[in-house]
C-alpha cells in the first residue's frame, strides 16, 4: 500500500509541473500579445492574474505534496530508494538509506543503485531482479548490500516500476527491509531442527491432552513408529503402558508438571513389537504468555544396557562379596583416621575375634608396639595417594598372642581426596619361623667358614710369624744380624699379609654400610679401605640409581668381595675396574683386572670353592654369572640379575 500512494504521488507531482509548464508557456504567448490588442491585453492580464494565482497554488499544493512524501518517506523504518530507471540517477531516497549505508544525500546523489552497493557475486542477481521489475512492473530479492564501511547487510528488497501517460517506465522504487535478525532466526531454528534430528535421544512433544505434536527421527528408531503415523495421536493409545502402576506414575508425572513444571525419572514404555524398553526421561512444561501450560517436552534416553550392567554389577558384587566371606586372608579398609570399617570372616582366625568386635576400632590397636612406627610411615604415604608396597607388621590377639602379617594396600580416593585405605592381610608367621631357622642356619653356616678362612689364612700367618720371630731370636743369640735382619723382613711381610687378610674377611660380613649407603656405596668404601692401600689401582664406575632388593645386594655384595679377594690374593695385577650398572629392569656388576688370570677347567677339578660359592650366590637371586678368563690373559667376571 505504501508503495502505490508513494507512486500516485509521484504522478500527481508530474502532473502539476506539466501545467505549470503550460502556464509558462500562455504568460509568454500573452506577452507578445498584449502590443497588439490593448482590450486583448486586459483579458490576458486578467486572465494571467488568474493563472498565476491558480500556479502560486499549484506549487503550494505541490510543495504540500512534497512535503508529505518526504514525511512519508522518513517515517518508513525500511529503506526507500526511488531511481530514474532510464539513467540509473537517484531521484529520492529516506534517512533509513542514509543511516543503513553511511552516505550523505550529497554522496548518495552520485552514486549507481547496483554497481555501488553490491559485490560481483551479488550485482548478477540484482541486475536479474532489475530486468524482472522492467519487464513485469515490480520483483522481489534478498540482496547482500555493502555499506560506505564496508559492512555487508542482508536486505530483502520489494520493487515497484511506476510509467508516464504513453507508458514509458518513469520511477524505480524500491523498498527494502533489513533481515539479519530474522536470517539469524531462521538459523537457529535451522540448527535447533537439525540437532533434534541428530541427537541420540527420543524427543517427544504433546498438547495437553496428550496428542502427539513432534516426534524426532531418533524416537522413530527407538519406538519403531514413524512421525506420520504418531503425529495427530494419542500416545495412551501407541506408547504408554496401560497398567495400574504405569497409571499412577502417569498421573505423579502431571502433577509434577503443574505444580514446578518439570519432572525426571525412570518409567518403561512400549516398542512398536510390543516390548517394553526402560528409560531415563526428563519431560519439561511450556506455557504460553500467561502461564497455562500448552505442550509438554519429554527427553528419553534408552537405559537397556545400564539395567543389564547394574544387574550384572549387582550378581558381581554378591559372588564378590561370597568369597570376600569364604577367603583364607583377611580383607580389610580402614577410613582417613584409621579406624577400621571392614573385616571379612579371615579376621577371626587370625586375631580370634569375629569381625562385628573389631570393627570401628583403630587397626593401630592390634599392632605390636615396636612396628607402629612402620606402620604410622606407610599410613602416611597411603593418605598422600602413594602406594608403598606390601609391609609386614606383628599383631597382637587380646591374648597376647603374636602372629606376623603382610598387608598390602592401596588408597581408596573419592573425587580426588583420599578417604581411607583397603588392603589384604595375610598370616606370614610360618614363613617368618622358617626365615628364622634359614638365618640362623647361615648364620651357623658363616660363622664355620669364617672360622675355616681364618684357619687357613690368618692362623697359618701367624703360625709362620712366630716361627721366623724364634728364627730372629736366635740369630740375635749368635750374633748373626744379617739373618736376623731377613728373618725381621719375613716377619714383617707376614704381618702385613695377616692384616690383609683380616680386612677382607671383616669385609665378607654385611657391614652396616651396605644398609645405608647401597651397594655402591659398600663398594666404594671396600675399594678405599683395601684395594687403594695394597697400590693396586682401580677403576670404579657407576651407572643409574636405584635401590635393589636388601637379599639381591648382599649376595652381590658378597660375591664381589670373592672376586677382589682373588685379585689382591692371586691375580698379580696392576689394574682392575668395578663397573655397577642399574637400570629400571637389571643390575650389571662387571669385575675386570689384567692379572694372571687362571684355567677355569683347572680350577674347578683342584676343588676350588670361591669361584662355585660366587655361582651359587648368584643362583640364588635369579641372576647369571658369566667368566673369561685365561693363563696370561687376565679375569672378566660379569653378574645379571633381574630385579
Amino acid at each position: 500500500m505504501e508503495t502505490q500512494r508513494e507512486a500516485e504521488l509521484c504522478q500527481e507531482i508530474e502532473t502539476l509541473r506539466s501545467e505549470l509548464m503550460a502556464c509558462q508557456a500562455r504568460e509568454a504567448e500573452w506577452k507578445q500579445a498584449q502590443t497588439e490588442d490593448s482590450t486583448e491585453q486586459v483579458r490576458l492580464n486578467e486572465q494571467l492574474r488568474q493563472e498565476i494565482a491558480e500556479r502560486e497554488k499549484a506549487e503550494r499544493e505541490l510543495q504540500t505534496q512534497i512535503s508529505m512524501l518526504d514525511g512519508l518517506l522518513d517515517g518508513i523504518a525500511d529503506i526507500v530508494e526511488i531511481w530514474d530507471p532510464n539513467t540509473l540517477e537517484y531521484i529520492k531516497w529516506n534517512k533509513t538509506f542514509n543511516q543503513v549505508t553511511g552516505y550523505s544525500d550529497d554522496e548518495i546523489a552520485a552514486l549507481n543503485p547496483f554497481t555501488d552497493f553490491f559485490d560481483d557475486a551479488e550485482l548478477e542477481r540484482a541486475e536479474a531482479a532489475y530486468a524482472r521489475l522492467l519487464q513485469e512492473g515490480q520483483a522481489t530479492e534478498i540482496l547482500t548490500l555493502i555499506n560506505k564501511y564496508g559492512n555487508r547487510i542482508p536486505v530483502e528488497y520489494e520493487t515497484a516500476l511506476t510509467r508516464d501517460v504513453d507508458g514509458s517506465p518513469m520511477h524505480a522504487i524500491a523498498i527494502g527491509r533489513e533481515i539479519a535478525e530474522r536470517l539469524q532466526a531462521e538459523e537457529r531454528l535451522r540448527f535447533q531442527a537439525h540437532l533434534l534430528a541428530s541427537i541420540e535421544q527420543a524427543v517427544v512433544v504433546t498438547d495437553m491432552s496428550g496428542h502427539v505434536v513432534y516426534w524426532n527421527p531418533f524416537a522413530e528408531r527407538l519406538f519403531g513408529w514413524s512421525a506420520e503415523e504418531v503425529i495427530g495421536r494419542k500416545t495412551i493409545e501407541f506408547f504408554l503402558i496401560a497398567d495400574e502402576q504405569a497409571r499412577q506414575q502417569q498421573a505423579e508425572i502431571m502433577a509434577s508438571m503443574r505444580t514446578c513444571g518439570t519432572w525426571s525419572g525412570e518409567y518403561a514404555a512400549r516398542r512398536r513389537d510390543g516390548t517394553h524398553l526402560p528409560l531415563q526421561s526428563t519431560i519439561n512444561a511450556i506455557t504460553d504468555a500467561g502461564g497455562e501450560l500448552t505442550h509438554i517436552v519429554g527427553v528419553m534416553t534408552d537405559i537397556t544396557e545400564r539395567k543389564q550392567a547394574e544387574e550384572a554389577l549387582r550378581i558381581s558384587e554378591k559372588k564378590h562379596r561370597d568369597l570376600v566371606e569364604q577367603i583364607s586372608d583377611v580383607i580389610y579398609s580402614v577410613d582417613s583416621g584409621g579406624v577400621i570399617t571392614y573385616l571379612n570372616p579371615a579376621i577371626e582366625a587370625l586375631i580370634g575375634l569375629a569381625p562385628e568386635q573389631v570393627v570401628g576400632q583403630p587397626f593401630a590397636q592390634f599392632i605390636h608396639p615396636e612396628d607402629l612406627g612402620q606402620l604410622q610411615d606407610n599410613m602416611q604415604s597411603l593418605s598422600s595417594g602413594e602406594a608403598p608396597g606390601s609391609a609386614e607388621y606383628r599383631v597382637l590377639s587380646p591374648k597376647g598372642k603374636v602372629r606376623w602379617i603382610r598387608a598390602t594396600s592401596q588408597p581408596m580416593v573419592k573425587e580426588g581426596q583420599v578417604i581411607g585405605v583397603q588392603g589384604v592381610l595375610s598370616d606370614v608367621t610360618e614363613r617368618k619361623r622358617l626365615e628364622e631357622q634359614l638365618q640362623e642356619v647361615a648364620r651357623a653356616s658363616e660363622r664355620q667358614r669364617l672360622a675355616r678362612d681364618l684357619h687357613d689364612s690368618v692362623t697359618q700367618t701367624l703360625y709362620s710369624t712366630n716361627l721366623f720371630a724364634d728364627a730372629t731370636h736366635l740369630a740375635l743369640s749368635t750374633g748373626s744380624t744379617d739373618s736376623a735382619r731377613e728373618h725381621l723382613d719375613e716377619v714383617r711381610d707376614l704381618i702385613w699379609q695377616a692384616m690383609l687378610e683380616m680386612r677382607m674377611l671383616l669385609f665378607e660380613l654385611r657391614p652396616p654400610l651396605l644398609e645405608e649407603t647401597g651397594l655402591a656405596g659398600a663398594l666404594q668404601t671396600r675399594l678405599e679401605s683395601v684395594e687403594a692401600r695394597v697400590g693396586l689401582p682401580i677403576e670404579f664406575v657407576v651407572e643409574g640409581e636405584r635401590q635393589l632388593p636388601s637379599t639381591v645386594e648382599a649376595e652381590l655384595y658378597r660375591v664381589a668381595l670373592e672376586a677382589l679377594n682373588n685379585i689382591v690374593k692371586h691375580a698379580h695385577a696392576n689394574r682392575a675396574s668395578v663397573h655397577l650398572t642399574l637400570d629400571e629392569e637389571r643390575c650389571r656388576l662387571v669385575i675386570q683386572d689384567d692379572g694372571t688370570g687362571f684355567d677355569p677347567e683347572d680350577a674347578s677339578r683342584g676343588g676350588g670353592q670361591g669361584l662355585r660359592s660366587m655361582q651359587e650366590r648368584v643362583a640364588q637371586i635369579g641372576g647369571r654369572l658369566d667368566l673369561e678368563t685365561a693363563p696370561g690373559r687376565g679375569t672378566t667376571v660379569t653378574i645379571e640379575v633381574k630385579a
